[in-house]
Formats: C-alpha cells, structure tokens, sequence
C-alpha cells in the first residue's frame, strides 16, 4: 500500500514520484541489507506444521452443511462462538490432539470460504457484483449543528457536527512552524458497537487511524 498527500496532478506526476521515491529507497535498503551481512544476521525459519490430510477429512465431514452457515452468520454479524464449535471437534475427535484439530478447523473453515469466492459467492451470501443496501438519513438529532445516519447492511454510523467560530480552531506547533487546524474528526468505535467487552476510556490506534482516513476522504 501507498499512501500520499498532494494537490490535483496527474497520474503520469504521481508515478513518476513513485519511481524516483523507489530509487533513492534502494540505497537504504543496500545499507540495511549490508549491516546484516557485516553482523552475521541469520533469519529465524519458521516452519508451519500442515494438518494431516485424514483429519482434514473427518473435520469437514463433521462440520458437513453447517461449514456454510457459521461462514454466513460469522460475516453478517449474528455470532459465531467458534470456541464452542472446536470444543465439540475436540469431544468428537478424542484420538486426535485438541491443538491440532483447532488449527484444522482453520484450514477448512479457509478452504471452504476461498471455495465460495471462487464460485461467484461471498461469506454473506451475496454475489460478487450484489452492493449491501444502503440508505441514509439526516437532521436525526434534535439539539445538534447537524446530525445524519449513514447505513450499508448491517454496518451503521451515527454522525455529529458542531459548528464554532474560527478562534477555536487548533493550534498545531511542528517542525514546518505553527498552523492552525480548522476540522477536527473524531472516530468512535467503543467495543459493545460490534457486541464485544473492552476498554471504554481514549481512543484507540484504531479509532485514530480510521478517523485520520474519515478526514482525508473529506478534505
């Protein structure tokens, strides 16, 4: 991924900034390269333990039709308790080792999504091409600036705008000097919004990165 932040140009100028970015990028990741070398660096190799094949097949067989309807209800949002779903494969499969038959669940719980995909189908059901409903809605909030209800599927944002006058604009002192910041956005994502327990308090790295992004979209 890359990411940027420029007045309108063309694509011609942004590639062109690309490749010459990409150029001068070789010359540290040389120096990097020639550090490790000179330190004797040796990469950690991790080898992934593959599930057998025989229990590959017991896992799917006693998953059977209902493989399809906890990818469904996991990607619609009705709740899956995979916990529970491993801890019958566990009683069912007393021969095999439990840790072993969780990592397998993963695998085939993978292959059977990637199956869907590649037949045209997303986890929810829906087609490739098929959109969420969308629908939205503003004024929703009596005493507010402004207020509006966005929704697509089952995902909803309430949002909220108050109006003040330029002095109250935010300071911000850098290395570039002193500006002044005339839109702040605030993210809220608190954890019972996706029916889950967690910290309620300052906001998230997450609720900081999705609000930065919220704002570059607007301005």
């Amino acid at each position: 991924m890359v990411e940027a932040g420029a007045k309108e140009v063309s694509e011609k100028e942004v590639f062109g900034g690309i490749e010459y970015a990409y150029e001068h990028a070789q010359k540290i990741i040389k120096a990097i390269d020639d550090l490790a070398k000179e330190l004797k660096v040796e990469k950690e190799v991790y080898e992934d333990e593959e599930p057998a094949a025989e229990l590959i097949k017991k896992v799917t067989k006693l998953l059977g039709a209902k493989l399809t309807d906890i990818i469904k209800d996991s990607a619609t949002g009705e709740g899956v308790d995979f916990g529970e779903i491993k801890a019958v494969l566990v009683e069912e499969l007393k021969e095999e080792d439990p840790k072993m038959i969780s990592g397998t669940f993963e695998t085939v719980l993978k292959k059977k999504i990637k199956e869907q995909i590649l037949s045209g189908k997303r986890p929810d059901g829906r087609k490739h091409e098929e959109v969420r409903a969308i629908s939205g809605q503003v004024g929703v909030l009596p005493r507010t600036h402004g207020s509006a209800i966005f929704q697509r599927g089952q995902t909803q944002v309430l949002s909220v705008t108050t109006l003040g006058a330029p002095s109250l604009g935010q300071l911000i002192e850098s290395a570039e000097g002193e500006e002044s910041k005339r839109y702040m956005h605030h993210y809220s994502m608190p954890p019972y919004a996706t029916g889950e327990t967690g910290r309620v308090g300052y906001p998230s790295r997450r609720e900081i990165g999705h609000g930065a992004l919220a704002e570059r979209a607007l301005f």
